[in-house]
Formats: C-alpha cells, sequence, structure tokens
C-alpha cells in the first residue's frame, strides 16, 4: 500500500487507491490487507477536521449512477468470495455492504472534489467518516475481521 505525491488531499488519494484497490479481483481473500487499508483510512479520518463551509448556497449534491452500490458489492464479493455469503454476517451488518458503503461515500466525495467542489467533498468525506463510512461501517469491520482472523 503505497501513498503516491499528488496535489490532491491525503483522503482523495487514499480513497481513489482503496478504490482500486477493492475493484481488483483476487484469487483469495488478503484479510490483512483489508486490515491495513481500514487503519490507514480510520487514522485520516481522524486527522481530517469537518472544514468550514461557505456562506453560499450548497453546490448540487452530485448524482451517483443508480447501479453504485451493486457495482460495490459485486466488486467487494469478486475481491473477498469467502465472505459474501453468511460468514461475512457480523453482529452489526454485513461485510459486502459496509465496504460497499464505505466505497459509496468515497466515490461521492471524490465526484464533488472533481467537480472543483474540493471544500464540499472535504466535508462531505470528513462528516461521512464521523456519521457513515469511518465510526460506523469501516470501525464495526475492522473489530469483525481482528476478531475472526486475528
Amino acid at each position: 500500500m503505497t501513498f503516491m505525491s499528488s496535489p490532491d488531499p491525503e483522503w482523495a488519494i487514499a480513497s481513489r487507491q482503496f478504490l482500486r484497490w477493492l475493484q481488483q479481483s483476487q484469487n483469495g481473500q488478503d484479510i490483512v490487507e483489508l486490515t491495513a487499508w481500514l487503519d490507514k483510512l480510520l487514522e485520516i479520518g481522524e486527522r481530517t477536521p469537518l472544514p468550514g463551509l461557505p456562506d453560499e448556497d450548497d453546490p448540487p449534491y452530485p448524482e451517483l449512477p443508480a447501479d453504485h452500490h451493486r457495482r460495490w458489492l459485486d466488486a467487494a464479493a469478486r475481491r473477498f468470495p469467502d465472505l459474501a455469503g453468511s460468514a461475512g454476517f457480523h453482529e452489526h451488518g454485513f461485510v459486502m455492504d459496509d465496504l460497499s458503503d464505505i466505497a459509496g461515500d468515497f466515490e461521492r466525495a471524490l465526484a464533488m472534489l472533481e467537480a472543483g467542489q474540493a471544500v464540499y467533498a472535504e466535508f462531505e468525506w470528513a462528516l461521512m467518516y464521523e456519521s457513515h463510512w469511518g465510526k460506523h461501517h469501516a470501525l464495526h469491520l475492522l473489530t469483525f475481521l481482528r476478531s475472526r482472523y486475528h
């Protein structure tokens, strides 16, 4: 897991790299690498404060493709086929849904960044860290993986 230099903020670089990694098909699972990714993303989330927003109308919220959740569910199932069935259920949810929701939140924030809405993109990413992808899905998924595989 390497992070390349770029003018983009750390959260955007890591999010793009995670999405590319998740889309790669594997012949087997790499739980160790997934837990390393989740640790890294949660660390970045802790270091990324909610920025103040300009005193203007909110920009249009980016519309993601209607099938974006299904696409990420499918990518996660290809990457981790052994966790796509009942083995992937945990106390707080389902591994495939966790990964799909994390990816969807990243995809939305990156779409805002690519549309030139950097402040709103960072706000979206940091807000979703606090309320959805980070302190909900990633944290529960990491707890499940560590309890099962470590």
